[in-house]
């Protein structure tokens, strides 16, 4: 009788002690996206460029777009689903949607209005931005 409960007990803490230290860490790492897209509202206007936009109700919550993305904090998890939290730092090379095992991330453009503050390059090889050069070769003088 003694045996089987602390077999019981021993089972009872393989199973919980896990459990807890991952509902733990799950908990933070919801607290640092709310953070960090508070953050984002703070300091940025939005998408400079081409971003992930994110349908949640495809979305099943698997973290891979999160986990595969080089630019840091980009996307995070909040309520079990994937959220564009700094959208400026995005760079757009589209790693969160060929991750998505589902397709619930496509890639979009930004406004126009953001669009209008990159710059362009005119007709005499000139860019929009003052004092900005770029080489022959993109130029394309070559």
């Amino acid at each position: 009788m003694i045996s089987s409960l602390l077999i019981y007990c021993f089972y009872a803490l393989v199973i919980c002690v896990p459990m807890a230290l991952y509902l733990r860490s799950q908990k933070k790492r919801a607290v640092r996206a709310r953070e960090s897209a508070e953050k984002g509202k703070l300091f940025s206007e939005g998408p400079k460029a081409q971003h992930p936009q994110i349908d949640t109700t495809y979305c099943i919550g698997c973290q891979s777009c999160t986990s595969v993305c080089p630019e840091g904090d980009v996307l995070a998890m909040l309520g079990g689903k994937a959220v564009l939290v700094n959208a400026y730092k995005c760079v757009g090379h589209s790693l969160c949607a060929e991750a998505c095992p589902v397709g619930a991330i496509t890639m979009v453009m930004a406004g126009p209005s953001m669009g209008a503050e990159m710059p362009y390059l005119s007709s005499d090889y000139e860019t929009s931005v003052p004092n900005m050069l770029l080489p022959a070769n993109l130029a394309g003088w070559l």
